[in-house]
């Protein structure tokens, strides 16, 4: 509000027009926040079991997994997969539940 005033040439401080806006009861409309259901019970088909369920496969990187997640915007998911990659798949970062070795270094000294 305060913008389209100005905009509009009127002089006027950004707190004053919103003691104004809440003494009149005048407040912004939001958006309505996205609510993913997680309802199973639904008539919609479900998606086949592609993988079969492999829990131990038989080499790295032979299976993905994925579970939903809300991300509301592309900086959130770009931040999210950035600090994917430098928490499970940094080469070079040393882990102290690795002995405060890389993980390079680790597969390394223990293979398979």
């Amino acid at each position: 509000m305060h913008a389209e005033l100005v905009a509009q040439g009127h002089e006027c401080r950004e707190n004053t027009v919103a003691r104004l806006m809440r003494d009149a009861g005048i407040a912004a409309k939001t958006a309505r926040k996205y609510r993913p259901t997680r309802d199973s019970n639904h008539p919609l088909p479900v998606a086949a079991n592609v993988l079969d369920r492999p829990f131990d496969p038989p080499a790295r990187n032979e299976s993905w997994v994925a579970h939903m997640t809300d991300i509301p915007t592309r900086e959130r998911a770009t931040a999210g997969i950035f600090e994917y990659i430098e928490t499970f798949d940094n080469r070079v970062r040393r882990h102290s539940t690795r002995g405060d070795v890389s993980p390079a270094d680790f597969d390394a000294a223990h293979p398979g």
